[in-house]
């Protein structure tokens, strides 16, 4: 992880130097987050494409992302989280 040396290219001094990291095990879901769970939990709707309670979640933000996991892992007593590096 970070900035290797040989990369062309700036970087930010927090991106040096270049280190393994190693992960002890992590799960991603497999699906998008569906917009009639979204909107059971959020209260609204805000996607572009409305009216289909299937389709995937769009038009958030990253914030409006995180308040939604904080309701949903409070309802189901699990700890979901966005994916970082």
């Amino acid at each position: 992880m970070g900035y290797a040396l040989e990369q062309p290219g700036d970087c930010d001094e927090d991106e040096q130097p270049a280190h393994r990291v190693q992960v002890s095990g992590f799960e991603v879901g497999k699906y998008e987050g569906m917009q009639q769970l979204w909107e059971a939990e959020i209260g609204q709707n805000s996607n572009h494409f409305r009216g289909c309670p299937q389709c995937p979640v769009e038009q958030v933000s990253w914030e409006d992302t995180r308040a939604f996991l904080r309701k949903l892992n409070a309802l189901i007593g699990e700890r979901y989280c966005l994916p970082t590096e």
